[in-house]
């Protein structure tokens, strides 16, 4: 199991009077632990293309308060199978409708490569779609699950300044 950490963000409770949390999830870059990100175009154009925080959805029987953090996970083999699907499925499919639209357009007048390739695009992207699509719906298996409610702090840990140590004679 992949683990995250997550802030709860809103509280809310439906007409079975459970509890509803809304958790939010941080995005990160690589490039935000570079030391030189102040000085490097690729972390300019990272923080432009960084997609928004998610937020997810879960009803608990415990009392949340928001600002707490909770423990999101998603199992490791559902994310392979949804990184399979969505990157090297799109590939076979292009790959295979390229070979198909040559083979059939071989004995017609459109046995160029350019319109089996722009062909094979539009049924990759087709395909692509629908796969996202699939995805995206109200599929509970390729979605995060609540692993665990963190102890909530009622105050920021202080810590105290170090004390020199002197050598003893």
């Amino acid at each position: 199991m992949i683990i995250e950490q997550g802030v709860v963000t809103h509280v809310d409770t439906n007409d079975d009077q459970q509890q509803v949390i809304e958790v939010t999830t941080a995005i990160k870059t690589t490039c935000g632990s570079c030391q030189a990100q102040n000085n490097c175009s690729t972390s300019v154009i990272a923080k432009f293309f960084t997609p928004k925080a998610e937020a997810y959805q879960f009803v608990v029987d415990e009392l949340v308060y928001e600002g707490q953090f909770v423990e999101l996970g998603i199992s490791e083999s559902r994310l392979l199978q949804a990184s399979f699907m969505l990157y090297l499925l799109p590939i076979l499919i292009f790959v295979l409708s390229i070979s198909l639209f040559g083979y059939v357009l071989q004995d017609t007048g459109f046995s160029h490569e350019l319109v089996s390739l722009v062909l094979g695009g539009l049924v990759t992207m087709m395909g692509f779609v629908l796969i996202s699509g699939w995805l995206k719906k109200d599929n509970q298996d390729y979605a995060p699950k609540l692993c665990r409610i963190l102890p909530l702090q009622s105050s920021p840990v202080q810590i105290s300044p170090a004390i020199p140590i002197t050598s003893i004679d």
